[in-house]
């Protein structure tokens, strides 16, 4: 960045930088969460720092994500934001792949016996009443 020397008489087209931009170089995002955590709303930091209050929100909302966990798969580490669901894998291709390795857990099977035809089946509902639909067509309709 050049710096730009006036004399006093002159006034210039335009600066190096805005306001704006100097007020958030000398503010930073450690200065904006120590506000924060002094009890300040995002409104009143605004006014004090000069720097606009949505600027202000989302450095807040950034300093607010933590460090969960580590993904099972790759290890990689996991953030989340306060008041959502946790995630348990940083990506869909790791979620995947561990399913795939872990199908005992997703396959629950409850054992029952169908109403119509007194057969033994296995499935993922709780309740289940009939092993096929061939058999709740008949118990239902007659057929």
């Amino acid at each position: 960045m050049r710096f730009f020397n006036f004399a006093p008489e002159q006034k210039p087209l335009f600066y190096p930088y805005s306001v704006q931009e100097e007020r958030i170089m000398y503010f930073n995002k450690e200065s904006v969460i120590d506000l924060k955590k002094s009890g300040l709303s995002v409104r009143e930091i605004s006014k004090k720092t000069g720097i606009s209050k949505s600027t202000v929100g989302r450095w807040l909302q950034e300093a607010d994500k933590v460090i969960v966990s580590h993904c099972p798969v790759c290890g990689k580490e996991i953030t989340y934001t306060r008041g959502h669901r946790p995630k348990k894998f940083c990506s869909d291709a790791c979620c995947m792949k561990w399913w795939r390795e872990h199908n005992e857990v997703k396959a629950k099977r409850y054992l029952h016996t169908c109403e119509h035809c007194g057969k033994p089946f296995k499935s993922m509902k709780k309740y289940q009443r009939f092993c096929c639909r061939e058999c709740y067509l008949d118990e239902v309709c007659g057929k």
